[in-house]
């Protein structure tokens, strides 16, 4: 497969099939796990480093930007 076509392919499985990726969450996990699946495609030793993290949750979160001196 081309290699766009792949990156593209590759972006698309993280950010659309398993999609939001919140530290500690279990989409977190699948992600690595495909990110180091895919590293083992091309380098033959590939492993995954776990370590314990709180799950960050999220219920609301807003964003203010600084244009021309008013926070918008």
């Amino acid at each position: 497969m081309e290699l766009q076509k792949q990156l593209y392919n590759d972006i698309y499985h993280l950010t659309n099939t398993i999609g939001e990726r919140l530290t500690g969450s279990e989409n977190e996990r699948k992600a690595a796990e495909y990110i180091r699946d895919r590293f083992l495609e091309y380098v033959p030793k590939c492993t995954m480093e776990e370590f314990p993290i709180m799950q960050r949750d999220i219920k609301k979160e807003e964003l203010e930007v600084l244009v021309d001196g008013e926070w918008i």
